[in-house]
């Protein structure tokens, strides 16, 4: 079985530079035979030959969101989620080339569960001057359809969303997984917004290329074996033995861990939805030192009853790397004498109904309420960290508050930082003083956020703190962190 970290790999970073038809020497995307081999090439990985969208930009793995690039959130159909396919909103028309050795176009298309009830469209595809596919009139809240269109191998395909005649209000179309199925071995190379299995961290980051560090990220997070095998309901990893077992597992549950010096790798992990026993996916009792976590792909599974991926009790020292988040309400809630370094935050999860209170149904990427001194602080460093605005109830990327202890030496450093509905970053005093020494510097920021990129309260402005070398991501240009009061 392929990895999920390979298939990035094959399917993302290789497949782009067969949208300008240029096949060359590099990567092998299907391993040659002497009969033809099946592979499938996203659409959502080859930039369009020419694009029109009713609203904002076309979207590449999420849905059509809001007026701005990047704003949508997962893919979402009938209840179904996918992680691949384009957000468009009517009246919309994508053109592609269609790589040598391709067949078939299909698809899975619908209105996306987003606009709930609303919006009406109707997907058609082109090929050539040749109408191929009607899909009718499509509703929200209504049922999909499956296309499969034959395509000429070396023609162009065009994908069009229509407003079925009534205006184009709420109309957010998804064509999900939407893909070419190819009927021989292609070899390519990787393109220039594309990472190779050999660039390291510090090439995707010197690139300048949000699109080349986020491909970076979701190729090297997650787990570096196959998944071969299903584990269901709690587990608790009491020893070393208890970690190993689950490598190549995909975990369908909840997870504790009770031991000390245990390392926990290559595995994945889903939210059940189970809160009866614990609302946290992975829980580490209080007290335990040297637990690493790493190469683990979590998927919080939508749940609102589920308040984070990863927390525990105090004194709790942990290194956690190669991680990717999605689907959750708070993503990491960072422990005393900690290391985080190469996660892969994105696509949270917020409660619409949450009007504040009882502190468990917003969403942050990276939160920290305690880190007492002498504890060795916590770094947080080399992530990407996409909590957008578009989800309900987001409040930061970044949020120390000092809930349950105090809080210093801290350092959030060369990460990529984006969204936010109070602030990117959010420093407040949560009745146990201020937080101190605290360094946010070296960052690049996305401009998703609402009320200010640093916010907070009763921290004197955030004075005293290293805010040095922060810049914007798309420009590389200063980004000073003024402060905004909440």
């Amino acid at each position: 079985m392929t990895t999920r970290r390979q298939l990035a790999y094959r399917h993302k970073a290789w497949a782009v530079a067969l949208a300008a038809g240029s096949l060359l020497t590099g990567q092998v995307l299907a391993a040659s035979s002497a009969s033809a081999t099946t592979s499938t090439v996203f659409l959502s990985d080859l930039a369009p030959a020419s694009a029109i969208n009713g609203w904002g930009p076309a979207e590449r793995d999420r849905s059509n969101g809001g007026r701005a690039a990047g704003d949508g959130q997962v893919i979402r159909l009938d209840g179904s989620s996918f992680k691949k396919g384009l957000g468009v909103h009517a009246r919309s028309a994508l053109s592609y080339r269609v790589p040598q050795g391709c067949t078939t176009f299909a698809a899975t298309v619908g209105v996306d569960d987003e606009v709930g009830a609303r919006g009406s469209v109707s997907f058609q595809v082109h090929t050539g001057n040749t109408k191929a596919y009607d899909s009718g009139r499509r509703t929200g809240g209504g049922s999909n359809a499956l296309v499969s269109v034959p395509v000429p191998a070396g023609g162009t395909v065009q994908l069009i969303v229509t407003d079925s005649g009534d205006g184009n209000a709420y109309d957010h179309a998804d064509w999900a997984n939407a893909r070419f199925i190819c009927q021989s071995s292609l070899t390519i190379t990787p393109p220039s917004d594309a990472p190779t299995a050999s660039m390291t961290w510090r090439q995707a980051w010197d690139s300048a290329d949000p699109a080349v560090l986020r491909n970076w990220h979701e190729s090297h997070s997650g787990p570096t074996v196959p998944v071969t095998k299903t584990v269901t309901g709690m587990v608790t990893v009491a020893s070393q033995a208890d970690a190993d077992a689950l490598v190549g597992a995909h975990l369908v549950g909840k997870l504790r861990i009770t031991a000390s010096n245990v390392r926990l790798h290559d595995f994945k992990m889903t939210n059940d939805g189970n809160s009866s026993i614990q609302n946290i996916m992975v829980n580490v009792l209080g007290g335990k030192s040297g637990i690493v976590i790493e190469d683990v792909e979590f998927d919080g599974g939508g749940y609102l009853n589920t308040s984070a991926v990863i927390a525990g009790e105090t004194w709790s020292h942990m290194t956690v790397r190669r991680a990717e988040f999605s689907r959750h309400l708070d993503a990491v809630r960072g422990f005393e004498g900690s290391d985080y370094q190469h996660l892969y935050v994105h696509d949270p999860l917020g409660d619409p109904t949450y009007t504040g209170g009882d502190g468990t149904k917003h969403a942050d990427a990276f939160q920290v309420i305690r880190s007492g001194v002498g504890t060795g602080g916590i770094r947080l460093t080399e992530s990407w960290l996409d909590h957008g605005v578009t989800a309900p109830n987001v409040m930061s990327a970044v949020f120390l508050k000092t809930d349950a202890g105090p809080i210093t030496d801290v350092v959030v450093e060369h990460n990529y930082i984006n969204g936010g509905k109070a602030a990117s970053v959010l420093v407040e005093d949560g009745g146990k003083g201020a937080p101190t020494n605290v360094a946010v510097r070296n960052n690049r920021f996305g401009r998703d956020y609402q009320r200010a990129l640093w916010a907070g309260a009763g921290v004197n402005n955030g004075a005293g703190y290293d805010r040095s070398g922060n810049v914007w991501s798309d420009t590389l240009t200063p980004a000073v962190l003024t402060w905004g009061i909440l």
